[in-house]
């Protein structure tokens, strides 16, 4: 499970002598950024980069490339979400939601992505040690065959895992543990695929079929040297040979989550009529389970408070109020 490496990375990342670079894009908000790029482009390894909630979405691109560009190390965190939909009352009723592509790139090895709703279609990881925790991803995530020893852990995907087919996208020791996939349609070629070498564990699929056409999804696929345990997935048994396969629950194609629309709905329908068989599988069992709303690890903006004019040459004095969370 390596949950002391998670762990590790995250609070080395935090604790370090490092910058805490505030973003918002709200109108008056006192942050000394209103856009993730500039945000970035001031940063240097091992900064803080805490993006407030916002009722409009970050948008903004790097340069021309189209997407956002993440080529330092840094930590991205936000104030989690389904916030709203959940009853999770935290930095008010607001999301992070970034609604660009995202690319990790050269330069940006171990950065750290939490508590933010993933809105674009696509995150590219192309380097290493990256860990995407406690976020929403909406889009569909690759990992390049370089970017090794990758981390996702926590989060509620909506979206593909994986390239299927691209050899250069084939990803290597990387950590699948404690997601949730809410993948709804059909997909011949894998929701969760192209992992080398990898531990996928304590997951939870909650849809096996579309509602549409009736048939069954492809849960996972090509995989090789895989340790694959402690799952919950709704579909038919999949047999992956060159892979250890252990206490999973293959639960058919009849799911007790087919109408959850948020991890909160996951979790109370654990009980809904299945007995002790998810007992010590899914995203809610094991060392470091699945956190609701995705609230982030760390020190989260409760409150700040500037105030609104200061005399020349006088002090300005501002009141930050932290929370902790586990």
């Amino acid at each position: 499970m390596k949950k002391l490496l998670i762990l590790s990375a995250m609070c080395m990342a935090m604790t370090a002598q490092a910058t805490v670079l505030r973003v918002s894009n709200v109108t008056n908000s006192g942050a000394p950024y209103t856009t993730i790029p500039a945000a970035i482009d001031a940063a240097v390894n091992g900064d803080t980069i805490m993006v407030d909630g916002s009722p409009v979405a970050y948008n903004e691109q790097t340069g021309t490339t189209g997407s956002l560009d993440i080529n330092v190390r840094v930590v991205l965190m936000g104030p989690g979400y389904l916030l709203t939909q959940n009853g999770v009352q935290s930095n008010g009723d607001l999301t992070a939601e970034i609604s660009r592509n995202i690319k990790i790139s050269e330069g940006a090895a171990g950065t750290i992505i939490q508590g933010v709703n993933l809105s674009g279609t696509e995150i590219d990881i192309q380097v290493p040690n990256v860990v995407i925790t406690r976020c929403k991803v909406d889009g569909s995530l690759y990992i390049a065959t370089g970017a090794t020893n990758c981390v996702l852990h926590q989060n509620l995907f909506t979206g593909l895992v994986g390239r299927s087919s691209y050899t250069t996208y084939t990803a290597y020791n990387a950590q699948i543990t404690n997601n949730i996939f809410m993948h709804v349609n059909n997909n011949s070629s894998g929701i969760l695929r192209g992992f080398n070498e990898s531990t996928i564990a304590y997951n939870t699929f909650t849809k096996a079929k579309d509602s549409g056409s009736g048939g069954n999804s492809v849960l996972l696929s090509q995989m090789t040297g895989c340790t694959i345990e402690h799952n919950v997935l709704f579909s038919t048994e999949q047999t992956l040979d060159n892979n250890t396969m252990a206490d999973n629950y293959w639960g058919g194609n009849e799911s007790p989550y087919q109408d959850c629309i948020t991890d909160l709905e996951v979790r109370d329908a654990n009980t809904g009529g299945i007995g002790n068989e998810l007992m010590g599988r899914g995203a809610f069992n094991g060392d470091d389970p699945y956190v609701i709303s995705g609230i982030p690890a760390g020190p989260v903006i409760q409150d700040i408070t500037v105030p609104a004019t200061v005399e020349q040459g006088g002090t300005l004095n501002v009141t930050v109020k932290l929370g902790i969370q586990r």
